[in-house]
């Protein structure tokens, strides 16, 4: 090469450009990003939350509305200000529709609508009721004759399947049979005045045999002993028979009184227990079902109230014993 040569070549590398490479600029728009998707985040998070405590509170209250419409319903039912099946409006448009049924069994069979703990009881009825002329109910007797309802047996049974028959939360029952000394017509206890005709026999039933021991009631069958096995699986019965001499059933049949109700109390179970009656005769009219839907926008609440009929006062089947004289 000529040194002319050399020098022109020389002079072209000194003019070729220089690449120069920025790296840090692809970095910032990765930051620039995240920092927007993170900012997004937050933004819908929070969206989120408010629409979803709008949407909770909103269905809280629509719940409290139900809740006291349903409630509104059982009450104007009862005094006799609503009608069975007609829905009723209140304001901010909420309404309520009661239902009201009778309290029935079936092929002599019935079973308790509402279940009991220990110390509540369940009145079951073999007389009918009417309303006088004041609009209260009184007892009143088919066919003008309360015997015609007396049965020859009973089957009481109680407690869920599977329930343990020797724990301390085994339940027990305690029965008071309410009955006449005299053959009862339908105006006998009109007035619902005079009852020093009634008197009551007491009886129990308990499945944990170590605590009958102590407790004297006596021991309980199985749900499904004969005759007249139960209708509703339960863990325990007690079958009561006028064929048995002493039995409370024998006892009324032998005063010529009439049965007029049964009064069992649950005890020592401290989970509501199911209660179910068999009977060799029809059982009367229990009680009324009456049942109410309260409605706001689209959330619902039903409550359901068992009204049974008007029962005698519980001193009539409690005494009093004491050594010496009562003082106040």
């Amino acid at each position: 090469m000529t040194p002319n040569a050399v020098s022109c070549y020389t002079k072209m590398m000194r003019k070729l450009p220089v690449l120069v490479v920025k790296r840090e600029s692809g970095q910032a728009l990765l930051l620039v990003l995240l920092v927007l998707s993170l900012v997004l985040t937050l933004v819908l998070s929070s969206v989120s939350r408010s629409v979803t405590d709008v949407e909770i509170s909103t269905y809280e209250d629509n719940s409290i509305r139900a809740f006291d419409a349903a409630e509104a319903g059982i009450e104007k039912t009862v005094v006799g200000e609503a009608t069975s099946g007609i829905t009723v409006s209140l304001d901010d448009n909420v309404t309520f529709t009661p239902q009201t049924t009778t309290s029935t069994g079936t092929a002599n069979s019935y079973e308790y609508p509402l279940d009991l703990i220990s110390g509540e009881s369940a009145v079951i009825s073999y007389i009918d009721y009417k309303k006088n002329t004041n609009g209260d109910y009184v007892f009143t007797c088919p066919s003008n004759n309360c015997k015609n309802n007396e049965p020859a047996q009973i089957r009481v049974c109680w407690g869920k399947p599977g329930t343990a028959s020797n724990s301390s939360n085994t339940p027990a029952i305690y029965l008071e049979f309410y009955y006449t000394t005299d053959s009862v017509t339908t105006s006998k206890f009109e007035d619902m005045v005079n009852l020093s005709d009634i008197k009551v026999i007491a009886s129990s039933a308990d499945s944990h045999t170590t605590r009958a021991i102590t407790n004297h009631f006596s021991a309980a069958d199985t749900g499904s002993a004969s005759p007249l096995p139960c209708t509703i699986p339960s863990s325990f019965s007690v079958l009561f028979q006028r064929s048995d001499a002493g039995s409370p059933l024998d006892i009324v049949d032998s005063s010529g009184g009439s049965l007029l109700f049964v009064r069992i109390t649950m005890l020592y179970n401290n989970i509501a227990q199911p209660l179910n009656i068999r009977s060799a005769s029809p059982l009367p009219s229990q009680g009324t079902l009456i049942s109410s839907i309260g409605q706001s926008a689209d959330v619902y609440r039903k409550l359901v109230l068992f009204q049974g009929y008007p029962e005698l006062p519980f001193e009539v089947g409690n005494a009093i014993y004491s050594k010496s004289v009562i003082n106040k």
